[in-house]
């Protein structure tokens, strides 16, 4: 008897201490930087602020995301480094985005007259 309730006890805890991670939640961004401009592709460096909502540090691999304004595809980033994230804390990713001019001047009129954005 005394083994079942301990074997029973190992398993609730077992299951219940297993969660799965939660997502990574966007805050906003912290710094833009023009690398290279250009009547073609420009270069940006920007760090992007996050909320780690989980009790435990994580290590980034790889990120892959998409940059949307206003719903509509803006540009695309990745980060191939190991990157720590401590628990619950906000933290900066640093990225680099590649970024046509026709996208560019699509958005800055709506900056212009201090329209919002939905980034």
């Amino acid at each position: 008897m005394k083994y079942t309730t301990y074997l029973l006890f190992t398993i609730i805890l077992f299951f219940s201490s297993c969660a799965e991670p939660k997502p990574l939640v966007f805050k906003g961004v912290q710094s833009i930087k023009i690398e290279k401009a250009s009547f073609g592709k420009n270069i940006f460096k920007a760090e992007f602020t996050y909320q780690n909502p989980n009790s435990f540090g994580l290590v980034l691999n790889k990120l892959d995301c998409n940059v949307y304004i206003n719903d509509e595809l803006f540009t695309q980033y990745t980060l191939d480094t190991n990157f720590s994230i401590p628990s619950n804390a906000e933290f900066a990713l640093p990225a680099t985005m590649e970024i046509e001019l026709s996208s560019l001047l699509k958005n800055s009129v709506d900056i212009l007259f201090n329209n919002p954005m939905k980034i």
